[in-house]
């Protein structure tokens, strides 16, 4: 007996392929890439201390809404994320230095 099967596929709009299981999708424009082309969009962060993320945009909607109040949202979050990290480098720094010094000045007694 043959049957003819009808099934859904996700093809992604960079490659054309079907081969991918992960698929982003863009927030603006809807636009699906796979996990091989990522690169062509950005993925955000929902929050400054954690690493869920579902906002995914492609490249050109970033550059074409830089008003768009969700995109503003999971760049302040991106902007914060990237502030922390350089103040705990500096934290880490002068942490070192104190507990260097104080470890010398102990040495001395």
């Amino acid at each position: 007996m043959l049957k003819k099967k009808e099934i859904e596929v996700k093809i992604c709009d960079a490659c054309n392929t079907d081969n991918n299981v992960v698929f982003y999708t863009c927030l603006i424009c809807g636009r699906r890439v796979c996990y091989n082309c990522k690169d062509e969009g950005i993925k955000y962060k929902n929050g400054v201390y954690f690493y869920g993320g579902n906002g995914f945009y492609c490249r050109s909607c970033v550059k074409d809404n830089p008003r768009d109040k969700l995109l503003l949202a999971y760049q302040a979050i991106l902007d914060l994320r990237m502030e922390a990290t350089a103040w705990n480098t500096i934290f880490d720094k002068k942490t070192k230095e104190a507990e260097a010094h104080l470890e010398q000045l102990r040495d001395e007694k």
